[in-house]
């Protein structure tokens, strides 16, 4: 049994909380929360759970074996940080930490650990792209041309980062992956129309070393809600569109004539959050590498920065 402390019970603690619950060698012995009401909350649905303010103290204690980051992003760094100090393999959520220093920092100090350091890039762990990423190792299949991602919607409004912040580290986890790569220079643009000052949408291209480009549609502010990425390779295409179904198409012998072959790849049902927890536990008990671990982390959060440099300046920004 892996006992489970959670950082953060908010608005993903939840959800990371009701899947241990589903999990029959894990349990949450730990919650730690800030915020009063969000205590209480976890203290009716997990009776069984020591309930603190200080997340130090789950740290501390013998009966929490590994920690869940669910904290807000700029508390990421500080809770890892301390983590490592107290010896507890870690799942943090993504991203890793609000800046490339800071996440260069934690996936050096992860490198040298004998510790499980994993960076919860959820889409990662989705059967789709775990479908398209395996479809582009096939030397059939190509070199990918280019990449198009859409994450849009009414969303909630943060205060602590910006729709750049919230939404890109999905597609751009997802873009690596398909890459193998992170780009070399990037762009990006974007307005404000909430009170405030932090981009509402924000649109962005990524190029990668060999010419391949990725572009990324990000909002708050859209009137309908869309969660989609298309891979265009050379032999084949991929549309994963998370809310459609099916979820997942694939597009082959298209060049010739432009109508090709359409096909609907079987792939799991599996809940993509269990997916990534079930991995972190088996990456626990048999001392594995995970998929995600904080060196990919680190890349994501250097892609962002260099975006939100691109952001302010208004010029192509180097990663």
């Amino acid at each position: 049994m892996i006992r489970l402390g959670l950082v953060g019970y908010g608005y993903w603690g939840p959800n990371y909380a009701r899947i241990i619950d589903e999990i029959p060698d894990a349990a949450m012995t730990w919650c730690a929360d800030i915020a009063e009401d969000a205590r209480a909350l976890a203290h009716s649905r997990h009776p069984n759970a020591s309930i603190t303010s200080d997340y130090r103290d789950l740290l501390a204690a013998p009966d929490c074996d590994a920690v869940i980051v669910a904290a807000p992003t700029h508390k990421h760094f500080d809770v890892a940080r301390a983590a490592f100090d107290a010896g507890k393999d870690m799942l943090v959520e993504k991203p890793l930490t609000d800046s490339r220093s800071t996440a260069a920092q934690l996936a050096s100090i992860a490198k040298s650990s004998r510790l499980i350091c994993m960076v919860g890039h959820v889409f990662l762990y989705h059967p789709a792209v775990r479908y398209i990423d395996a479809a582009l190792r096939d030397p059939a299949t190509g070199p990918v041309r280019f990449i198009t991602s859409s994450r849009v919607g009414y969303s909630p409004i943060r205060q602590d980062v910006d729709a750049l912040w919230d939404l890109a580290p999905h597609d751009v986890s997802m873009i690596h992956a398909f890459m193998q790569q992170q780009p070399v220079e990037v762009f990006a643009a974007g307005r404000s129309f909430y009170p405030g000052d932090r981009a509402d949408v924000v649109f962005g291209t990524l190029r990668f070393a060999d010419g391949t480009l990725a572009s990324l549609r990000l909002s708050w502010a859209h009137p309908f809600k869309e969660r989609r990425i298309d891979v265009i390779a050379e032999n084949a295409t991929f549309s994963f569109d998370d809310l459609g179904m099916p979820k997942l198409s694939r597009y082959d012998g298209i060049e010739a004539d432009r109508a090709g072959k359409t096909t609907t790849p079987m792939i799991a049902t599996a809940e993509p959050l269990r997916a990534q927890l079930e991995h972190f536990i088996d990456c626990i008990e048999h001392r594995r590498a995970p998929l995600t671990g904080f060196s990919e982390g680190e890349a994501v959060v250097s892609t962002l920065e260099a975006l939100t440099a691109s952001l302010r300046s208004g010029a192509v920004m180097r990663v």
